[in-house]
C-alpha cells in the first residue's frame, strides 16, 4: 500500500491543529494550577490585608454587633456567628478621592461593638473598596442619638442606656471632678500697647491669675484659668476698623481694609468653675476692673484713629468707630451648669 504524502498546505494545517490541541491542554492544566494558587493567595491576603475589617478578631468571646453606614443607610447586624461567616468578605479601603474637598457625599462607615461598647471603627468619606458580601440583607435599621445632661441626670440616663439591649454606646463624656459643676467667664477690658514695645503676654497672664486668686481666695470654692482673647489682626498685630455698623469694614483710599496703625490690642478672659450659685453671686461683687492693665489712653487711641482717617478716609471722621475685640467694660457671662454628652446607636423596630 502506497502512503500518500501530504502536500505543503496539508502539512501546515496538521501542524497548526496539533499545536492548538497541545496549547489547549497546557492552558487547561495551567488554569487548574492557578485556580488552586489563587485560592491559597486569596486566603493569605485575607489574613494579611488590613482592609479586611474583621481580621484577627475572635468573634466567639463576646456579643458582637456591626453597624454599617453606607450612602445614608444605617443598619446593624447583631449576630456574632453570622459575622464570623463573613470575616473574609467584609472589606473597606480608603479612596484617594477622600482627600478631595466635596468628594464623597455620604460617609461609608463600619463600626464594630463588643458587648454593646465601641471596639473598632473606620470612617471614609469615599472608599475605593466597600464590600460587605450580602450581609446587609440581615441588618436591622438603627438611628444615631446624642444628648447632653447635667451630672445626676446624665448618670441615670447612662445607666438606663447601658441596660438596654437595643442600644450600642458609641461615646460618653468623662465626668469632671465632683464639686465644680457650674461655670462662667469674665471678659476684662482690653488695652492697647504701642507696636514694637516689649510685652510678655504669657508672663502677664501668669501674674494676672496669681493676683486674682490671691484676692478672692476667701470668696468660695472655685477654680480659675486665664485665657488670652483672640481678635482679627493683620500680620503686624494691628486691629481692623469698623464703622457704626460693625459689619462694615472701613476702607482706605485704595479700597483696602483699614487697620489701626501703631497700636496692638490685648485682652484676657477669666474662666471660672464654681461649686454653686452663691459663689457666682459673691464673685460678681468683686471689682475685676482693677486688673485692667494701663496701656495707651483712650484719648491717644481716638487721636490716632482720627489722624489715620484724615489721611485715608475723611468720610468717617467724627463718626463712631469700632475696633475688632475692643472692650471698655467688664462682661460677666451667665452661670451655666456643665452638661455631659452621650452618643449611641439604637436599633429600631
Amino acid at each position: 500500500m502506497v502512503k500518500k504524502k501530504l502536500n505543503f498546505p496539508q502539512r501546515r494545517l496538521f501542524v497548526i491543529t496539533v499545536s492548538i490541541v497541545m496549547a489547549i491542554f497546557v492552558v487547561r492544566n495551567y488554569l487548574q494550577t492557578q485556580d488552586k494558587s489563587i485560592e491559597i493567595k486569596m486566603q493569605e491576603k485575607t489574613e494579611a490585608d488590613d482592609s479586611f475589617f474583621l481580621k484577627n478578631i475572635d468573634l466567639s468571646d463576646g456579643d458582637y454587633a456591626l453597624i454599617i453606614k453606607n450612602h445614608g443607610k444605617n443598619i446593624v447586624i447583631d449576630n456574632s456567628q453570622l459575622l464570623a461567616e463573613y470575616t473574609g468578605k467584609i472589606q473597606v479601603e480608603r479612596s484617594w478621592m477622600s482627600f478631595i474637598p466635596g468628594e464623597g457625599g455620604h460617609q461609608q462607615t463600619l463600626t464594630l461593638f463588643k458587648n454593646r461598647q465601641l471596639l473598632k471603627e473606620v470612617i471614609y468619606k469615599k472608599a475605593s473598596i466597600f464590600k460587605t458580601g450580602n450581609i446587609e440583607q440581615y441588618g436591622k435599621p438603627v438611628k444615631h442619638v446624642f444628648t447632653s445632661l447635667p451630672r445626676e441626670d446624665f448618670l441615670k440616663y447612662k445607666q438606663t442606656a447601658m441596660q438596654d439591649p437595643t442600644i450600642y454606646v458609641y461615646d460618653t463624656e468623662e465626668l469632671r471632678d465632683a464639686g465644680h459643676e457650674y461655670y462662667f467667664s469674665v471678659e476684662l477690658p482690653t488695652f492697647f500697647i504701642k507696636a514694637g514695645s516689649y510685652f510678655d503676654r504669657e508672663q502677664y497672664k501668669i501674674e494676672l491669675q496669681n493676683r486674682i486668686e490671691e484676692d478672692i481666695k476667701s470668696d468660695g470654692d472655685f477654680t480659675l484659668s486665664v485665657h488670652e482673647r483672640r481678635y482679627h489682626k493683620n500680620e503686624s498685630g494691628e486691629s481692623r476698623l469698623h464703622s457704626e455698623n460693625i459689619y462694615t469694614v472701613i476702607k482706605d483710599k485704595n479700597n483696602h481694609d483699614m487697620y489701626l496703625k501703631g497700636l496692638q490690642l490685648n485682652g484676657y478672659r477669666l474662666a471660672f468653675t464654681v461649686a454653686n450659685e452663691d459663689v457666682y453671686n459673691t464673685l460678681k461683687e468683686h471689682d475685676f476692673k482693677q486688673y485692667m492693665k494701663k496701656g495707651v489712653s483712650r484719648l491717644e487711641f481716638i487721636a490716632r484713629v482720627d489722624e489715620q482717617l484724615s489721611v485715608s478716609n475723611k468720610e468717617f471722621i467724627g463718626t463712631p468707630i469700632f475696633i475688632d475685640g475692643y472692650r471698655e467694660d467688664i462682661l460677666f457671662s451667665e452661670l451655666k451648669e456643665y452638661r455631659y454628652g452621650i452618643s449611641y446607636y439604637k436599633a429600631e423596630n
